[in-house]
């Protein structure tokens, strides 16, 4: 199991509660992600602007509501982000099934979270706990993405009929998933450096330590 510690100016605030509003609304995103899915293998492009719909509401009112009535929880600051990309990638996987996605867009989507995920797996191996700390590229990523799936299901639902937005919104998607991955390789590999570097100097003290006790 991977262990995801947050930033400790948070960590004082965080609760072990699992029936809270919050989690209950990231929980409900969780579940769109299949049915939005479906509906877009079913080509019912309404319904799914309705499921995205949905899904934002429920992962702005969780963080509101966490914040302002004190339900912020450690399962919550772990079901958050896996619930946004879960959602993420189920829309992405459907609309390339269905040939609304190229596989030039697809793939190092897919290859970037594939990376990102083994990356804080090997990490997690060594140093037992992960620090989730977006960065503003992965972030930007996100919000990137988020646009193209919606543009992409709004044409289709034809609630908009500017096609000629959707071929540079591809081209940004793609520079900012590759820079982002490269991002997140340089920074899982720079991590591991120090750790690394923090276990042989461990290493060195205690073998020290044992060499100093030894009786002459």
């Amino acid at each position: 199991m991977i262990l995801l510690r947050v930033s400790d100016s948070h960590d004082y605030f965080m609760t072990d509660r699992i029936l809270t509003i919050p989690n209950i609304l990231t929980a409900t995103r969780i579940l769109l992600s299949p049915v939005a899915a479906l509906f877009i293998v079913r080509q019912e492009f309404a319904l799914v602007l309705w499921c995205l719909l949905a899904a934002g509401i429920t992962d702005g009112l969780d963080g509101l509501i966490a914040k302002r009535f004190n339900q912020s929880s450690r399962l919550g600051a772990i079901l958050d982000p896996v619930a946004d990309k879960f959602l993420m990638l189920a829309t992405v996987l459907a609309l390339a099934f269905i040939g609304l996605l190229p596989l030039w867009i697809t793939v190092p989507i897919l290859l970037r979270d594939i990376i990102i995920f083994c990356g804080a797996l090997a990490y997690h191996r060594r140093a037992g706990s992960i620090e989730m700390r977006p960065t503003l590229l992965s972030k930007t990523n996100t919000c990137v993405q988020i646009t193209l799936l919606l543009l992409v299901v709004a044409l289709q639902a034809e609630v908009l009929s500017s096609t000629w937005l959707l071929f540079p919104v591809l081209l940004l998607v793609l520079a900012t998933t590759v820079s982002s991955g490269v991002q997140y390789v340089v920074i899982w590999s720079r991590k591991a450096a120090r750790l690394h570097d923090l276990v042989r100097q461990d290493n060195v003290s205690g073998a020290r330590c044992d060499h100093d006790l030894e009786p002459d």
